[in-house]
C-alpha cells in the first residue's frame, strides 16, 4: 500500500506536469498521499484527508480544478488505493486496480517508468501495509522519479 500509495501520487504530479497545472491544492493532496510511506499511524494519516482542499474522496474539486478532464478521476483513485484496503481485508489485486487505472488516466506504463523500483522495492509483509519506509529507501523512491 505505501509503495503503490506514493507511486500513485507520482502519478498524478506527472499527469498536472503534463498539463501545465500549478496549483497549491494539488501540490497538498500528493505530499499528503505520500506521507502515507512513513506514517507510523496510517489511521491518524487517514482522518488528516478531511483537512485538504483536495482529497480524492469524492468530493467536487474545486470548480477551476473540476474543469481539467480526468482530473478528479485520477485523483480519486490515487486515493482509492490506500482507502480501499484502510479497514478491510488486504485486497492485493483491489489496490493495484486502482493504481492501474490511475496510470492509465496518466498514460503512463508502470513497467516502462522508474516507478517499477519503487513498486518492485518494498516488503508488503502479509497485511498489505508493511513498515514504514525509512529515509534511505525514501531517498532512492524519489530519485527513480
Amino acid at each position: 500500500m505505501r509503495a503503490q500509495s506514493w507511486a500513485g501520487a507520482q502519478l498524478v504530479r506527472a499527469f498536472c506536469r503534463r498539463r501545465g497545472i500549478e496549483d497549491a491544492r494539488m501540490q497538498n493532496f500528493c505530499e499528503y498521499i505520500e506521507q502515507l510511506a512513513t506514517s507510523t499511524d496510517v489511521t491518524a494519516w487517514d482522518s488528516r484527508a478531511s483537512q485538504l482542499e483536495v482529497a480524492g474522496l469524492g468530493d467536487p474539486l474545486p470548480l477551476e480544478l473540476e474543469r481539467v478532464q480526468s482530473l478528479r478521476e485520477i485523483v480519486e483513485n490515487v486515493h482509492a488505493i490506500s482507502a480501499s484496503q484502510i479497514y478491510g481485508a488486504w485486497v492485493p489485486e483491489q489496490a493495484a486496480a486502482h493504481l492501474r487505472a490511475a496510470a492509465g488516466i496518466a498514460g503512463i506504463d508502470l513497467h516502462d517508468r522508474p516507478l517499477l523500483q519503487v513498486l518492485s522495492g518494498h516488503d508488503p509483509q502479509a497485511h498489505g501495509w508493511g513498515d514504514p519506509i525509512d529515509a534511505d529507501t525514501l531517498r532512492r523512491w524519489r530519485s527513480a522519479t
